[in-house]
């Protein structure tokens, strides 16, 4: 994982709007947000993965919403967002089944689309879908696990200051 900020949409698009521009030949598109426009390159093989399936492969939250992404040292580029229950945007991202580190392919048929939660959890390891959805099932059972002990915790410290 990169210590870098994680790059901020300066402008959001509905994911059907933007994805069926993404073909092969379209180029460059010039796209206006708050008076000032911006050219993008709208072939990506992101894009190819994105149009095949806009959901996680393991958790299945999926991408509805294009953000405009400019910052940095990078061009302007979309990136696909999903939404989570909290109405937080989640990245999207392009995942290797067998991982490029492992002689994986960079071609559509080693491709496929995870959140980026599981794909950092994925990293660089072949898992199956089956083991990746067992590994969020625990770490999402640790996470409530934490919270309840910080919780209880923090109960005891309570009571403890106010006891005489």
């Amino acid at each position: 994982m990169s210590d870098k900020t994680p790059e901020r949409p300066i402008a959001l698009f509905p994911a059907s709007e933007i994805l069926p521009l993404t073909t092969r030949g379209v180029g460059r598109q010039k796209f206006t947000v708050k008076g000032k426009t911006y050219e993008v390159n709208m072939h990506s093989s992101r894009f190819v993965c994105f149009r095949k399936n806009p959901q996680c492969v393991v958790c299945g939250i999926e991408g509805t919403v294009m953000g405009l992404v400019f910052g940095g040292n990078s061009r302007p580029h979309f990136n696909l967002y999903a939404t989570d229950p909290e109405g937080k945007l989640v990245l999207m991202t392009k995942d290797h089944i067998i991982p490029s580190s492992k002689g994986g392919m960079n071609r559509p048929r080693n491709y496929q689309t995870m959140c980026a939660d599981c794909n950092c959890r994925k990293s660089n390891i072949s898992f199956t879908i089956d083991e990746l959805r067992t590994l969020k099932e625990l770490s999402s059972t640790i996470d409530t696990a934490r919270q309840r002990i910080k919780r209880i915790r923090a109960e005891a410290e309570t009571r403890e200051a106010g006891a005489p």
